[in-house]
């Protein structure tokens, strides 16, 4: 947490993934890639999302502004190591059996899917994807509605720091098979 003390009064924002929920932080993310707005724009409404009110950021001294901003930490994770399990209400979600984590072919699919029709909006999808209730078949795991219930209960209930090693494995694997795409096209 970070404070921000302003005209007597301190404001405590979120400022690392392990804080944030994957909501909260799918919302921070496709502020801070929306290219139509410059950088300053763009933290100015990343800190009104954290909570603080935007006449204190207006009132800020631009040095101290740039300081927390410096601070901010949202996808700096040490540890790459892929969560196995969460128990989110009393039921168990496991990614992976075995010693290490496996993406699977129609796993990546559906993931892409979900990127193409919401590119700002997707992690909550993809850990829907990933994790799959203990006590459910097949069926029941890719059943659309199923998905889509799992994908809420991620964002309100799993920080980012779980998520981000997924991200950037999926993120490498679709870069890899853009490559090959267009290598295959030379």
């Amino acid at each position: 947490m970070i404070v921000i003390k302003f005209d007597g009064k301190e404001y405590e924002i979120k400022n690392e993934a392990k804080e944030l929920l994957v909501g909260e932080f799918e919302v921070l993310s496709a502020i801070l890639n929306d290219e139509g707005k410059d950088e300053v724009a763009s933290y100015i409404k990343v800190f009104t999302e954290l909570g603080i009110p935007e006449e204190v950021i207006d009132s800020m001294d631009y040095d101290d502004f740039e300081k927390v901003i410096t601070q901010l930490n949202l996808s700096d994770v040490l540890e790459k190591e892929y969560k196995q399990e969460i128990v989110i209400d009393g039921y168990t979600y496991v990614s992976y059996t075995g010693d290490d984590f496996k993406l699977k072919v129609k796993d990546m699919s559906l993931i892409e899917i979900f990127v193409k029709n919401n590119p700002n909006k997707y992690i909550g999808e993809l850990l829907a994807v990933l994790f799959k209730r203990t006590d459910l078949s097949k069926v029941e795991h890719y059943d659309k509605e199923h998905l889509k219930h799992k994908a809420k209960l991620f964002r309100e209930n799993v920080t980012a720091d779980i998520a981000i090693p997924f991200i950037v494995y999926f993120s490498d694997k679709l870069i890899k098979n853009v490559k090959e795409i267009a290598k295959g096209g030379e």
